[in-house]
C-alpha cells in the first residue's frame, strides 16, 4: 500500500529536530491515518533559535500531553507496526 509522509521539523544548518509526523494511505475507500508530535523537543529552544517555527508550527500543535504526544522511539515502534507488515509498502513524500 502506498502512504504519504509529511513532517514538521526544526533545522538550524547542523542537526535537524523532528517536530511532527503525519501519515495517511492511499486506501481509496478508508483511508488510515498516524499523527504524532515529538515530546522531546525543548519548545523554548525552538522559539529561540528559529521563530519562524516558533510563529507558524508551534502554535498548530495540540496541546502538550494529550494522545498525540510521544517519544521517537514511540513513534518509531508505531509506525513500524503500522507500516512493516506489508509487503508493498511505498512511502511518498516531497521536500
Amino acid at each position: 500500500m502506498r502512504w504519504y509522509l509529511d513532517t514538521e521539523f526544526n533545522e538550524d544548518g547542523r542537526t535537524i529536530e523532528l517536530i511532527s509526523l503525519g501519515l495517511i494511505s492511499g486506501a481509496p475507500s478508508s483511508p488510515e491515518t498516524f499523527y504524532a508530535c515529538n515530546s522531546e523537543i525543548n519548545e523554548k529552544i525552538i522559539r529561540k533559535k528559529n521563530p519562524w517555527v516558533g510563529e507558524h508550527v508551534l502554535p498548530k500543535l495540540p496541546p502538550r500531553g494529550t494522545s498525540p504526544w510521544m517519544t521517537r522511539k514511540q513513534m518509531a515502534t508505531r509506525i513500524a507496526k503500522l507500516l512493516l507488515p506489508d509487503p508493498q509498502l511505498e512511502v511518498w513524500t516531497y521536500f
